[in-house]
């Protein structure tokens, strides 16, 4: 009942001081030895629903990450927010418009998918991340990326999925030209978006 009382007051509070979108709320306490096992298997989170940018490594080295739900008004992703994470699928809402450098550095991500909107990819945004299968960037246009996405190791092996139409022009982009570049299947999974969670 504490709990039930003291959070709709306190993000009352967080709202009025103007930073209760830098907030959010951990399910669990920093783990005692009686709920160390119970904090280690956390393997989802839900992001708040008023987050329109992730922060700086927010997801950032959570090992046990299977799932997450991140919000439809989510414009920006900065610096490291999934950097070594071991979340297997990634879909971003449509409405992501720009990743900042080393966004998914390392991360254990298999399968990245961003919606029509992404405009600008920041350096080493995908350096490192070796386990990554398939990458889909629904944009029109390859987005705007001012140095090396990979820090010099691309993924191996990885596919990236575009819109049929803009095939060549992803071909021509240097910045991925590591990528075996294909059109986004009109009938498979890989044409529909479904979310991380």
């Amino acid at each position: 009942r504490f709990l039930q009382r003291l959070l709709p007051k306190l993000t009352a509070f967080l709202k009025q001081q103007g930073v209760l979108e830098q907030c959010y709320f951990h399910v669990s306490d920093e783990p005692n030895a009686n709920s160390l096992d119970s904090y280690r298997a956390a393997k989802s989170i839900v992001a708040p629903d008023h987050w329109t940018s992730l922060s700086d490594a927010v997801f950032s080295t959570i090992l046990n990450l299977q799932e997450i739900k991140l919000p439809s008004r989510l414009k920006s992703i900065q610096t490291s927010a999934f950097w070594a994470n071991s979340l297997p699928r990634i879909v971003l809402p449509e409405s992501v418009e720009d990743v900042q450098g080393y966004a998914f550095r390392w991360a254990r991500c298999q399968y990245l998918d961003f919606g029509s909107q992404l405009k600008y990819i920041g350096p080493c945004a995908f350096a490192n991340m070796q386990w990554l299968d398939t990458l889909v960037i629904r944009a029109p246009k390859p987005p705007r990326c001012p140095l090396d996405l990979y820090d010099g190791s691309p993924p191996s092996n990885a596919i990236l999925l575009v819109p049929p139409a803009s095939v060549e022009l992803y071909k021509a982009d240097s910045n991925f030209a590591p990528f075996s570049i294909k059109a986004i299947p009109s009938t498979s999974k890989g044409s529909t978006r479904k979310s991380s969670n």
